[in-house]
This record gives C-alpha cells, structure tokens and sequence, in this order.
C-alpha cells in the first residue's frame, strides 16, 4: 500500500532544493527545462515555471477543482523579473503551442466569421434527410445572424494592457470567460504605477476575486460572471520596485496574488523553437487548449478526503510558519498555500494529456482515471513544488522590499554576501549560523563562516555565548 512521504516542517527563509523536484515536473516540461540553457539562455527552474503557467493558461476554466466553497481554475499570476538590461521577450515562445491557435481565432474577420458559421450550418444540412448543402435558405438565414452572434466567434483568450477595462473586454469577449493578460508595448508594472488609484484597486480587486474563485463585476451595472483572469508577465526588476513604492499605489497596502520569480540566466535573441522539446511541449498545450474549445461546460475536481487530508497539513504548516514572519510582509505572502491546488491540477491534467499523447489511436485501456493512490503522489508533489514556489517569492519580495540586490545563490562577491547576511539578521534578528546558512540556495559553511569572521573584524556582527549571530548595535 502507498503510504504518502511525510511533508517535513516549513519555515520561510530555509532552502528548497529544485533538484529533489525533478521527478515531479511533467515529462515533456522536463525534457524542454533540460535543454533550457542551450535552447533559451534560461536555467530549468525558470522555464518549468513558465511552462506550468502556461498550461494553466491553456486550460482556462475548462477544469475547475471544488474546494468545498468555491470552484478554482488551474491558473495562477505569474510575473518573471529580469535585470534592467534584459528586453528580450521569451515567455511566448514557451507558450505557442496555444497562443498561435489563441490569436488565429481572434484575427478573423467579419466575412470569415460568417463563412465559419455557414460551413457549420452546411455539415448540419448534409446530415439533414430533407436537406442539402447547397439549400438557398443556409445563405438567406445567414444575412439575418446578428452581429452580435456574429461577434461570438471572435472571441479573444489573451490581452495585452494592464488596465481593467482592457483585461474587462477580453474577459467578456473570451467564449469561456478566461483571460491570459500577457505583455504589451510597456512593462507590465510600469504601466500598473501609472494607473490612477482607483483603477489600480479596480485591477488589484480582478486578480484577488479570480483567484478566491468569486464573480467579477464586468459592467457598471453591476453584471458579474464567473471568469478567470491570470497575468504570464516579463517585467524588470526596477519596475516591480517602482510600482511598490510609488504613491500613491494599492500594491503596498493590498499586493495581489501574482508570483514573483527572478529570472536565471540571459534569454537569447533567437530561442531555438524547431527543436524536438519545443514541438513536444507544444503538443501538451495545444492539446490543451483544443480541449478548452470542445468543453461544453467545465468538468469538476473533487477532493478526496485522503488528498484534502495532504493538503490541510499543508495548510497548518504554512500558517505557522507565515506568523514568525514580520507583520509587514505577511500580505505579500498570505495567498501563496492556495497555489498548491492550482499546481495540483496543472500535474493531473499534465498526466492525463502524457497518456492521451502517448496512446495509440483505439487503445482506450490505456486512457484511465487516476486511482487514489496516483492521486495522493500527485498531490504530494504539488505541495513539494509549492514548498519551493513559496520561498523562491519571499525571496524576491524581500529583495523587493530592501531594495537590496535579489541574491539568489552563494556569490563570490565578498561585499555582496556581507550585506545580504546583515540584511537577514535585520530582518529575522538573531539567527544560528546554520539557519542562516539555510536561508541561501547554495552557500557552503566555509564562505558562510569566512563571511562572519569578517564581519565581525568590523564590529558588524557579535555572537552571543549561545552560538547565536546578531547584528551589532
């Protein structure tokens, strides 16, 4: 019997290695991560990101997971942060295995919209006994389509300003009332900072009632719909920090549920897209989103007492550690052990579309549902994926908020490393040298204690007789 590997304790600041998390990662993803830095510029752990929110996208809200109180779609915010001197755009290329079918549906034109309507009525007709395709009548019932019918099939699954009335219309012209919000002419977050306060709680409040699973307010009549909104940004650092700072700005008081992740490595000019990994992950999506068309109507996830089990220790972990957190930081952080059931269905859709890709055509015996046991593996590597999610975010919104450098790694520059571990001990106060050690990705326990003993030949730093290091007064 499969007994579900024990969830070990969380605390924020402590190191989750994405190496351990390989095995998680839907194959075809995997494969193109692999290749990332030969293909992109970018490391693996970046372009999984990218590909998981990219899925989700695709998806919209043709899955939706019930937990208990609210129907959830699998996508969630994603915001990439680069250095200043990177501009190059690579997050779509990740994603054209749906964005190019996305965009074709929206570039038809009027005539071609009522050609597409006429060909359905002309496949009914056929069908028909007493009918056929070329019935005067298809074309004489066609004139009197409204335009707004006619409309319909326009619909537009993707938009590109950050202004609520933009990302408003898309969802309204979206057919399943799901929105991908992707870059536009300025970074994301520059435009966010320009907007006036009013339109800024407006934006904030379409981001946070998507992801709780509430209705949007779509018109100033007060008409709601249940509609998924989820941003797949490229900003820059100094953007992010701008729009944070700013006044006046809603971010600082009510920051939306959008994951910060900076972005590891130099993106190239020229991704190689032909390659293998690219095609196959594009298959993935495109799978995807041809779901999300044929949906009649969402299909519904349960949870399993078993899995709801998984995911409530998840949950009191995260609480726990959340509250030895700083007050300051805690709205920045407060809606992050929800994205574990966003994660969750990304896994369970990933797996069903490995099957469904892999399959010859009639073998159905091997198309199945997940058995429970599938189920709880599947869950426990959501949960071990959000672990690493979660602090990769605190992380960035710690450097956000000190105006610091974003250190990621051990670094070999000496200055840089003493100010970022004076940095930690402002923010967490006294701290033992191995959990400060923890609080870096890769930062071994000699840099980390040549780097104390020079800060404290400073008077920078003391260590108290119980081992503790604190900063000196």
């Amino acid at each position: 019997m499969y007994t579900p590997p024990q969830i070990p304790p969380f605390e924020f600041g402590t190191t989750e290695s994405f190496d351990a998390l390989r095995s998680t990662i839907p194959p075809r993803l995997m494969a193109l991560a692999a290749k990332g830095p030969a293909l992109l510029g970018l490391d693996s752990p970046t372009i999984v990101v990218a590909g998981m929110a990219h899925l989700a996208a695709a998806l919209g809200r043709s899955v939706l997971l019930d937990d208990g109180t609210h129907k959830l779609a699998a996508g969630f915010n994603l915001a990439v942060m680069a250095d200043a001197c990177s501009a190059t755009e690579w997050l779509p290329s990740i994603g054209k295995g749906w964005l190019d079918e996305a965009a074709s549906l929206r570039s038809l034109t009027t005539d071609e919209a009522r050609a597409l309507i006429r060909q359905y009525m002309q496949e009914i007709a056929v069908r028909e006994p007493r009918s056929r395709a070329g019935d005067p009548q298809i074309d004489l019932h066609l004139d009197h389509i409204p335009e707004n019918v006619v409309n319909m099939l326009r619909t537009q699954y993707v938009g590109h300003k950050t202004d609520p009335v933009a990302m408003a219309h898309s969802l309204v012209h979206s057919s399943d009332h799901a929105t991908a919000a992707l870059n536009g002419i300025m970074d994301p977050f520059h435009e966010w900072a320009r907007l006036t306060p009013g339109k800024q709680r407006q934006l904030d409040e379409m981001f946070t009632r998507s992801w709780m699973g509430k209705p949007m307010e779509m018109t100033s009549k007060g008409d709601s719909v249940l509609a998924s909104l989820t941003c797949l940004w490229q900003t820059h650092i100094s953007a992010v920090r701008d729009a944070f700072r700013r006044k006046p700005s809603t971010l600082t008081q009510t920051p939306p549920p959008i994951l910060l992740l900076r972005q590891q490595g130099t993106s190239k000019r020229f991704p190689g897209i032909e390659a293998t990994e690219f095609a196959e992950w594009a298959r993935v999506l495109n799978t995807a989103f041809a779901s999300r068309l044929q949906s009649v109507k969402p299909a519904v996830m349960v949870l399993e007492p078993e899995i709801k089990q998984l995911a409530a220790t998840w949950f009191a972990q995260f609480e726990a550690a959340l509250a030895k957190t700083p007050q300051t930081i805690q709205p920045w952080l407060s809606w992050l052990p929800d994205l574990v059931l966003r994660i969750y269905q990304v896994l369970l859709m990933s797996s069903s579309i490995h099957t469904a890709l892999i399959t010859l055509p009639g073998d159905k015996e091997q198309i199945r549902p997940l058995s429970l046991l599938e189920k709880q593996k599947t869950m426990s590597d959501a949960i071990a994926l959000t672990r690493w999610l979660a602090q990769e975010h605190f992380q960035s919104v710690q450097g956000i908020l000190a105006g610091g450098a974003l250190t990621f790694t051990d670094s070999t520059d000496t200055e840089a490393l003493e100010d970022d571990i004076l940095q930690r001990l402002k923010d967490h106060g006294p701290l033992h040298p191995r959990d400060l050690q923890r609080s870096f990705h890769a930062l071994s326990a000699h840099t980390r204690d040549s780097a104390i003993q020079r800060l404290k030949s400073k008077g920078l730093v003391t260590i108290e007789p119980d081992g503790m290091l604190r900063q000196a007064a």
